[in-house]
């Protein structure tokens, strides 16, 4: 493809800063286009040549048209356009280039250095690609070295040969560290399950979580004075929530969520 004729694109510490510039400009009934570093002015009565770096902001009229290669030439320069009414009298729409900020780098540098809002990132940018699946959760089998004893089996169903197919154990940890980011953590006895997971966190070098925490006992103690025990079961019957646990990973989160939330509308009896 042939190069583009014109001059090439100034830098922007080369361009003059606000305070040396024209204000505004206004323009109608004429058709803005590009020579060099100039934009030309055309009307019935010829053609004018405005250098593009010595203006702020151009007010764009009744009948105006602006080229492609004007345009360009503005975003180059950092030139702002308002598209008025005659005189100015009105404000329809207005432009402003990017190259007069660092707005959007700054925004991509939060995203990136912020592992929650990255991995919001990467969740929005997986569901876009693929809007079928339910993002909102994760949940994994981990293959361990502890032997699966016939009770656990009983109790949740799973067997040793699926924990053989399950993500290796530092790899499952890395991933739930970035999946709950600085999020507060709620769960039933929850000081049992954060110490396995600061042990994990020693054994594979990971930073260990200081997300704030609340346990549903706790709070259920001091909402619920009037109940057989704290049992989670008991909760979920409590608040007519399931009759039973199923004592698997994702159905528990979200039974804990549900009674959690009944906890917070509840009043202390």
């Amino acid at each position: 493809m042939d190069e583009m004729p014109g001059m090439i694109r100034p830098d922007l510490q080369a361009l003059p800063q606000v305070k040396d510039r024209m204000t505004f400009l206004y323009l109608e009934h004429c058709t803005l286009g590009r020579q060099d570093g100039a934009i030309t002015v055309t009307d019935e009565k010829g053609v004018v040549s405005v250098p593009a770096a010595g203006i702020s902001v151009l007010l764009l009229g009744p009948g105006t048209r602006v080229t492609h290669r004007a345009m360009e030439l503005m975003g180059d320069t950092g030139v702002g356009t308002v598209w008025v009414g005659e005189h100015g009298v009105r404000y329809y729409a207005h432009g402003r280039p990017l190259t007069t900020h660092a707005q959007l780098l700054l925004r991509q540098a939060e995203l990136v250095s912020n592992t929650r809002k990255h991995l919001d990132v990467v969740r929005r940018m997986y569901q876009l690609r693929f809007p079928d699946e339910d993002i909102s959760h994760l949940t994994m089998l981990v293959c361990g070295a502890e032997k699966i004893t016939p009770e656990i089996t009983a109790l949740t169903g799973l067997s040793a040969a699926e924990l053989q197919q399950g993500a290796d154990p530092r790899e499952a940890l890395q991933r739930f560290l970035a999946f709950i980011g600085k999020d507060p953590l709620v769960g039933h006895n929850i000081a049992f399950d954060l110490e396995f997971l600061r042990m994990a966190c020693k054994q594979y070098g990971f930073p260990i979580p200081t997300n704030r925490q609340t346990d549903l006992a706790q709070l259920a103690r001091r909402k619920l004075t009037r109940i057989a025990n704290y049992k989670l079961v008991t909760l979920a019957q409590h608040f007519q929530l399931a009759e039973k646990v199923e004592h698997r990973a994702l159905p528990d989160c979200r039974l804990i969520q549900q009674v959690y939330c009944k906890l917070k509308e509840t009043e202390v009896q």
